[in-house]
């Protein structure tokens, strides 16, 4: 049975160093080890996830926003820019300049969402453009707001699509109901890892063309807490990606990613959903037509373009085409910019099917662009089918094939000799390339214990959090002290 690993780590200490603990180990061999598996991880690995797809004009074009518009607790609706024209007034006149396919707002109060039903609903936009509001309700039926009052919501053109479903969860472990992350304390209750201020939420809209009757594409809408830890942050990111590859699986189609992520370029929940390692990519880098403007910049006479705060962002899959990034500002609108990207939808080729040893890898789509598996085989058979018009190449371990147009391909693998990440580089008659990644696994039929923090400071009867390919829990150090040992040799 082929199962996705809940941690990359696993091939690096679940394998490596479970088979062989115990304190006798040589701490110098386990370091140096140690050392070469975390400069391939930042060398070779990042080398891999070089983006190859290229835009292509064509019908299939969508502009997408993201727009924290400031609370209106903060700054009333009514608030004047020197123009006197009112921060409501700016955002319907923003709509109007650029009528987006479907813009993310965070910060939205019931004010804002009262204005935004009384003036941007009814409003008449040049082109007969209307929208529409997404992202009120949770999945479980709730209303789907932050602690703070607010909602992370979606406005769509309803002049062009219809909303297939619409829903959304809160960042939490318990994401049906309104909750958030806590901090997690050491045994002596000193906080490691800074929680959530409040209740933070994520949305999603899937959109259906009134043209063609096909789902288009998914928008998923989400605002970051403001206080909270980069690891906690990073769990935001998992679930916002769990959540899009689930959507994209269950509608293959694109999922786009937007929001207020409170994470800085070169954090690790900014990493999570930018670098390509699990299926996404900052559209900012992926086309030559950039804004490197800040994106939180202040507002009003609190304005500061030399702000370094980069925080608010626009993920896309690693397979779409990006023309155009932009930051547009308006410091009397928000003390946040507007992030801006017009992005490809167009005929992007795809892998149909991927499988190991007859079994379709779990969670595959042809839209999430890595998959981990495990199996417990030496040797396998890897067969990927992909659409017509297209051609696949697979590089795995020392296999090397590749496939002619519009065929299937089926090669054989053998786990024992070399890298088990492969690349898998799916090409079409124009030209067009889209690269997906398959990290395979060994399983000795045991749940492999993996360490996914080792907290500072630590010492005997310290809890770690340690996550199997079979769930999580908390254990003491005494059995794994070893670890902590071997992490300190580094050190």
């Amino acid at each position: 049975m082929l199962v996705s690993p809940m941690r990359i780590q696993k091939c690096f200490l679940g394998e490596q160093f479970m088979k062989r603990r115990g304190k006798a180990m040589n701490q110098k061999w386990i370091a140096r080890l140690l050392s070469v598996v975390m400069l391939i991880t930042s060398l070779g690995l990042n080398s891999m996830y070089t983006p190859l797809v290229q835009a292509s004009e064509g019908s299939g074009d969508i502009e997408v926003m993201s727009y924290n518009i400031l609370t209106s607790g903060k700054q009333d609706i009514t608030a004047t820019s020197p123009e006197g024209k009112t921060r409501g007034q700016m955002l319907i006149e923003l709509l109007e300049d650029y009528q987006p396919d479907s813009i993310g707002l965070n910060e939205v109060t019931n004010k804002w969402i009262e204005y935004l039903e009384n003036n941007d609903i009814t409003h008449e936009y040049s082109g007969s453009t209307t929208y529409g509001i997404a992202g009120l309700k949770s999945d479980s039926g709730l209303d789907l707001m932050s602690g703070s009052s607010e909602y992370a919501l979606i406005l769509y053109r309803s002049d062009k699509y219809e909303v297939e479903r619409e829903g959304g969860y809160w960042l939490s472990e318990t994401p049906d109901k309104p909750s958030k992350y806590a901090s997690i304390l050491d045994n002596k209750g000193n906080v490691l890892y800074a929680g959530m201020t409040f209740n933070r939420v994520m949305s999603y809209a899937v959109l259906k063309d009134k043209a063609t009757g096909n789902v288009s594409y998914i928008h998923i809408n989400t605002h970051f807490d403001h206080q909270s830890s980069d690891y906690i942050d990073t769990l935001c990111a998992e679930q916002v990606t769990n959540k899009a590859n689930e959507l994209a699986a269950l509608y293959h189609c694109p999922v786009i990613i937007s929001g207020d992520f409170n994470a800085n370029e070169g954090s690790n929940a900014y990493n999570h959903l930018a670098m390509g390692k699990y299926g996404y990519v900052n559209v900012k880098y992926r086309t030559e037509i950039n804004s490197d403007k800040p994106t939180a910049p202040g507002y009003g006479n609190s304005y500061n373009p030399l702000s370094t705060s980069f925080i608010d962002h626009i993920f896309v899959p690693d397979n779409l085409g990006v023309y155009e990034h932009d930051i547009i500002e308006n410091p009397y609108l928000s003390d946040h910019s507007c992030v801006y990207a017009r992005i490809s939808l167009n005929e992007m080729p795809v892998l149909y099917d991927l499988s190991i040893d007859g079994m379709t890898i779990d969670d595959f789509s042809p839209y999430a662009y890595r998959f981990d598996a495990t199996t417990e085989n030496d040797y396998i058979t890897l067969n990927a089918t992909v659409v017509s018009g297209s051609s696949i190449y697979i590089e795995i371990s020392d296999t090397r094939a590749s496939s002619v147009t519009g065929s299937a391909i089926s090669v054989d693998v053998n786990l024992q000799n070399g890298d088990n990440l492969g690349r898998l580089v799916v090409n079409n008659e124009k030209g067009l390339s889209t690269v997906y990644y398959l990290n395979i696994f060994k399983s000795y039929g045991e749940p492999l214990p993996i360490i996914s923090e080792i907290f500072p400071n630590a010492e005997i009867g310290y809890r770690y959090f340690e996550v199997t390919n079979v769930g999580t829990k908390e254990f003491n150090t005494e059995d794994y002290y070893f670890l902590w040992e071997i992490f300190q040799v580094i050190r």
